[in-house]
């Protein structure tokens, strides 16, 4: 039983390609070596063109660098950013601002990129998260309503909702941020949904959470 395009190519993908060409070799026809080999006749003809161009040399797979590319920066420029970020170790907006005063002008977002193609993230120190510790005696209070809770997500997350309901929320342009109000001892949670994220809608929600709970006879000193 002769193997499949698609197994011969598991094994070597460079015989797997010479199969193809000595098949239709054979047959002089792209469809009927096709379905030898169970593949399409474009493969076919793709690798048939490509050994008769350049031999054997073009059954290799090629570069996927673009041979021309208009909007790299030129390696000059970027030996120089490079060299300013490890005498100053500043961050891509400063040293966006003092490359501008020597007359070099490039984006925050292009210094970004620049400095993650030459320090690749095995090599660059991991940022280590702040931990932070509630009020452990608002934990072991029994009074509620003394530990406030807040944060905000993203909600867009194709993983958890699936591509349905991820793609029924981008269409309708329902907002995409959840803002949580968690009471530690009840775990009473009022929500809130922003199409923005901003320290002014974060204050917002907050306040709304607190006055609704002062209107409904909650006077317990909170902390958040």
């Amino acid at each position: 039983m002769e193997l499949t395009y698609k197994e011969a190519y598991r094994m070597n993908p460079i015989q797997a390609r010479k199969r193809i060409v000595q098949i239709y070799q054979h047959t002089q026809n792209y469809c009927e070596t096709a379905r030898k080999c169970k593949t399409s006749p474009q493969l076919v003809r793709k690798w048939v063109k490509r050994y008769q161009l350049y031999g054997e040399q073009g059954l290799r797979d090629l570069p996927k660098t673009p041979k021309r590319q208009p909007r790299k920066t030129d390696p000059d420029t970027e030996q120089r950013v490079l060299q300013l970020h490890q005498k100053t170790h500043y961050g891509r907006q400063r040293l966006a601002r003092h490359l501008a005063q020597q007359g070099v002008h490039l984006s925050p977002h292009t210094i970004r990129h620049i400095l993650r193609r030459h320090a690749p993230a095995a090599s660059r120190p991991r940022k280590q998260r702040r931990r932070f510790y509630p009020a452990h005696w608002a934990w072991e209070s029994q009074e509620p309503f003394t530990l406030i809770q807040a944060d905000v997500k993203d909600i867009y997350d194709k993983g958890t909702l699936g591509t349905e309901r991820w793609d029924h929320l981008r269409k309708r342009r329902l907002p995409r941020y959840q803002w949580t109000f968690l009471e530690s001892r009840t775990r009473l949670r009022l929500l809130a949904f922003s199409r923005e994220i901003s320290t002014l809608h974060g204050m917002v929600f907050v306040s709304l959470a607190i006055s609704w709970l002062r209107l409904c006879g909650v006077q317990t000193e909170m902390t958040l």
